[in-house]
């Protein structure tokens, strides 16, 4: 973005400007898709629109976003034109209406698609947008009348003309321009202003005037249209006419075809289309020449803040701030040598006297523009020229090299003295940096040499130079200022020293300080023991009572640290010249001891100044308050009342978005508040623009992301970007500043919902912890039930012990107990019979039997008691052993039917007992009844069920039932049937008895065989 100065023809065209214009140019280098631009305007967001050959444009002062159409796009809400030289509006829906070849269009701003309202099929001739009103936008279309249409639902409707003047037979539309106002509509034909009022359908002619051109409301209500030569003004309630001759003021044309008012100052400007000149009017009918452009102008605009935008043909779009000048500068006329101002004064007639570096001196009248330049001798291209003052004597005194000069008001010199070489080293002439009176006719010179005195040549004996030989003070020597009395500081190459003067002859050294640093300048403050000094690091604040100095570089605000010259404002409120503008140093109050806190507002070419870089001894205070600082291109001056910040604040706006590094939404981003992302698209990016053009790229940001940062962050980077945002819910906010000092209030919110993802949610962690709540209630229940379980099979287990317990006592009492209770009853018998010689054979038989019965008793008890005892294939040893002992006895012969190996199942103890019992059982019973000679015994286990058959070959059991006759039978059922199993008996008389037992048992444990 190029910056230009624009000249007022109020000055003469030989003398240096004195208002200037901040302009700024704006091309296709900058965006802009063509250099045509036919239209210009703001829309309600603070966006700027421009209509141009190749396209609709946005701008947002950083960038443009455009849109036009492209070959064989034939989808549906794109742009079908590239050739857009209408007028563009805006209803209240926020669309926005313009006219091109293919149509009237709108531009539905939510979407960002087009519709072609009126196409050329309907139009004949290109229609003519008047503008919006109460949602409706109105075109005229010459040959076919008035047509209303709204976005809302597309509608359209035409109003025919009632005026046969609108009957052309010409391709070219009689129409110029038009505004819509209060329900009626306003146009410019080819033959003067007419009216058509929409709400009862009446037309009249207002103006009969051919050349006119564009018609605008000013703010005062009143009807301004231009016209070639002339502007004419129509009050839109009374009708009346009146009529302003514009004259052009350099090209000779003046048909003038654009027109712009600043509602602020009342300022119009008008511009000729063929010649490319704009004039000024002011509120008192006063014209001016405003600026020449090379290219004709098409339109233009004033912004809300005060800058008059051009639109020209082919040469893009110009910006210029017509806000008041704040600060005055001179510069020198176009192709001339910019003043590298190293002194400057003014005088009571309110002459500006400065010295040029290699110029000489000149006298210049803010006034009149008149510039003089003084006569002396021959000024070198190095003539060095330094500070101006006048003295006590009434002289003006400047320099040049090495010379002082005695001037009187009008700029003779009347005297002069040369500084002679008269330090020990030196081989060339001093230069004169700075020269002071330290008393009346007698004067401080400070040089490249050191330190001088000098009198005044027309004093008694005067006219004499010294030079002070003090090593403390050798070197260079900038400036010199006065602290009380006669005690000076010099602002030297090699830091700064305080001396007191005695004489012309004899100087003391007070203090020094800084060494190392040069110094330019000094500020004593008069309220406080503070003395400011410009460094070329930075500006010092130095405590004279304590020594101790704050230094304020471009860290602490200040535009730069090369620091020429402080001018006070007042005594808390300094102006500092640096090597990149100037700047106010606002002193936040002083506290001894304490640390000193300023702030900064800084000022730059762009503001109005000279340039950025300005000079040493270029300075000036007037007794009016006036500040005066000069530079490498000429002089600034201002009062600092008058500098007051850019009133006009920045809308704050985000211009794109994007989601993953993707861009998710632009152009439609103005109208969003909330914006719902999954949990996996966490990483966000914003665009941030702050839509103030008055130094576009000088706004500030200021954001936060609510919930991520805890201050706001202020910065001027107009990107932003949040990686990894965790699941929940934000608020992005943004303020802005425009180029000075001024915020929005209220920051732009922008609400953020990330999703989290399922798991995360809170219907899921209500489900997931219900199905805890259940799966604890159930693990509970589980554990309750395996704990009342547990104690079941205990009790159970304790229970199968007592009566396990209590069988085996049974078993003892009734099988044992008897048996020796009848050994004992027998043995009794038989000694009885012993003594009365009676022969006891038969009951010894009995007690033998018996003793018998009772050692298998026992020894059944003994095995049915051995824990190891507890698998089939015991089981199956204890029946084998058993039976042959008890079978071989009583002389039957036993087969027995067995597996190889019988399976080590585990057989519960109730069953081997019974099992076992029912078996000897049998056994007995074969012996003791069945008359057999041979016994069969079978053993199978299929896996799950125990089979036993005992078979013998004896007489077999009575037809009339032995079971019913003795216990035995229907033990041996009772037994087996109390274990879960079956029992089945077969006999026949005289083919022996069978007797079959069943009982199911579980799989054979692991490695069973």
């Amino acid at each position: 973005m190029g910056f230009v100065l624009v000249i007022l023809l109020l000055c003469s065209p030989v003398c240096l400007a004195q208002h200037i214009h901040r302009i700024s140019h704006l091309s296709v280098a900058n965006g802009l898709s063509q250099s045509s631009v036919y239209n210009i305007v703001g829309d309600s967001f603070g966006f700027l629109w421009m209509n141009t050959g190749d396209g609709l444009n946005r701008y947002d002062g950083r960038n443009f976003v455009v849109y036009k159409s492209r070959l064989n796009d034939s989808l549906h809400g794109h742009l079908k034109d590239r050739n857009i030289n209408s007028p563009l509006y805006e209803d209240k829906w926020n669309n926005l209406w313009f006219a091109a070849d293919e149509g009237v269009y709108y531009m539905n701003r939510h979407t960002g698609r087009f519709t072609v309202m009126l196409d050329k099929h309907q139009t004949i001739k290109q229609a003519v947008l008047a503008g919006t009103e109460n949602g409706y936008a109105w075109a005229i279309v010459p040959g076919n009348g008035y047509y209303r249409m709204t976005a809302d639902g597309n509608h359209c409707k035409r109003f025919p003309f009632r005026n046969y003047e609108y009957r052309f037979a010409s391709n070219v539309s009689p129409v110029r321009s038009a505004l819509m106002l209060d329900g009626r509509i306003w146009l410019i034909d080819l033959h003067g202003l007419f009216v058509y009022d929409t709400r009862n359908g009446t037309e009249k002619r207002v103006v009969q005037s051919q050349g006119l051109h564009k018609v605008m409301q000013l703010a005062s209500g009143i009807l301004a249209v231009s016209g070639r030569g002339k502007i004419v003004y129509c009050n839109p309630h009374t009708l009346d006419v009146d009529s302003l001759g514009v004259p052009a003021q350099k090209s000779g044309l003046c048909d003038w075809n654009a027109i712009a008012e600043d509602s602020v100052s009342g300022n119009i400007w008008l511009a000729d289309n063929a010649a490319g000149e704009i004039v000024q009017l002011n509120k008192r009918g006063d014209i001016a020449s405003f600026m020449q452009l090379k290219n004709k102008v098409n339109r233009l605009y004033v912004d809300r803040s005060r800058n008059l935008w051009i639109g020209t043909e082919g040469d893009g779009v110009y910006r210029v701030d017509v806000k008041p000048d704040r600060f005055h500068t001179l510069l020198p006329a176009a192709g001339k040598p910019g003043y590298m101002i190293k002194g400057l004064w003014r005088d009571n007639t309110g002459y500006i006297w400065m010295s040029a570096f290699g110029q000489g001196i000149f006298r210049y009248n803010p006034a009149t523009g008149q510039q003089i330049k003084l006569p002396t001798e021959k000024v070198k291209p190095d003539s060095y020229l330094s500070n101006i003052f006048r003295d006590s004597v009434g002289y003006v005194v400047t320099t040049k090299d090495n010379e002082i000069h005695w001037r009187d008001t009008a700029g003779t010199v009347q005297m002069r003295l040369e500084i002679p070489t008269l330090t020990p080293f030196a081989v060339e002439k001093p230069q004169i940096f700075y020269i002071a009176e330290w008393q009346q006719g007698h004067y401080l010179v400070g040089t490249n040499m050191g330190l001088y005195t000098a009198t005044i040549p027309n004093k008694p004996g005067g006219g004499k130079a010294y030079y002070i030989n003090d090593k403390n003070i050798w070197g260079w020597v900038y400036n010199i200022a006065h602290h009380h009395g006669r005690d000076y500081y010099l602002g030297r190459r090699n830091g700064f020293c305080r001396i007191r003067v005695t004489n012309d002859t004899v100087v003391r050294l007070v203090e020094k300080g800084l060494p190392g640093l040069p110094i330019r300048h000094f500020y004593r403050s008069q309220q406080s023991p503070l003395l400011w000094i410009a460094t070329e690091q930075g500006l010092v604040a130095r405590d004279s009572t304590t020594g101790q100095m704050t230094v304020f570089d471009e860290t602490s605000g200040i535009a730069n640290s090369y620091i020429y010259a402080i001018l006070p404002e007042s005594d808390t409120a300094l102006w500092v010249s640096t090597n990149n503008g100037l700047s106010r140093v606002a002193v936040n109050g002083y506290q001894p001891g304490g640390k000193i806190q300023a702030t900064f507002r800084n000022y730059t070419v762009h503001d109005g100044l000279q340039s950025n870089e300005f000079n040493t001894g270029g300075f000036y205070h007037d007794a009016g308050g006036t500040l005066y600082f000069g530079g490498i291109e000429g002089i600034s001056w201002f009062r600092p009342a008058d500098i007051v910040p850019n009133p006009y604040k920045a809308i704050p706006a985000i211009t794109a978005i994007y989601v993953n590094d993707t861009l998710v939404t632009g152009d439609t981003t103005m109208f969003m508040s909330r914006l719902e992302l999954p949990w996996q698209r966490n990483t966000l990016s914003f665009t941030l623009r702050a839509l103030e053009y008055t130094q576009p790229l000088q706004n500030l940001f200021a954001y936060r992301l609510a919930g991520v940062d805890r201050d706001w962050v202020y910065t001027a980077n107009d990107k932003v970007r949040y990686s990894n945002l965790s699941p929940g819910t934000y608020e992005f906010q943004l303020k802005v500043r425009n180029n000075e000092t001024v915020w929005n209030k209220e920051p732009l919110v922008l609400t953020v919902v990330i999703h989290p993802p399922f798991w995360q949610t809170w219907w899921f962690r209500l489900l997931l912890a219900t199905a805890g709540a259940t799966a604890i209630v159930v693990a509970a229940r589980q554990y309750a039930r395996g704990k009342v379980r547990a104690r079941t099979r205990e009790l159970e287990k304790q229970h199968a012990l007592h009566m396990e317990r209590m069988r085996i006592s049974k078993d003892v009492h009734d099988d044992i107990g008897s048996g020796l209770s009848r050994i004992s009853l027998l043995s009794a018998v038989a000694r009885r019979k012993l003594h009365q010689n009676e022969a006891p054979e038969t009951d010894i038989n009995h007690i033998s039997a018996l003793s018998r019965e009772l050692v298998d008793n026992m020894r059944d008890l003994i095995w049915l008691l051995n824990p190891e005892n507890t698998t089939l294939d015991s089981l199956a040893a204890r029946i084998r052993e058993y039976s042959a002992d008890f079978l071989d006895a009583a002389g039957i012969a036993v087969h027995f039917q067995f597996p190889p190996q019988v399976p080590a199942v585990p057989v519960p103890r109730d069953v081997q007992r019974n099992v076992l019992l029912t078996v000897k059982e049998a056994v007995n019973n074969v012996v003791k009844h069945s008359g057999a000679t041979a016994v069969t015994m079978v053993l199978q286990y299929d896996g799950s069920t125990i089979n036993i058959a005992v078979a013998d070959n004896g007489r077999g059991l009575p037809d009339d039932d032995g079971e019913q006759k003795g216990n035995g039978l229907r033990n041996m059922r009772y037994r087996i049937g109390s274990v879960g199993g079956t029992w089945l008996v077969t006999s026949a008389p005289g083919e022996g008895t069978q007797i079959a037992i069943s009982i199911p048992l579980g799989p054979p444990a692991a490695g069973g065989a």
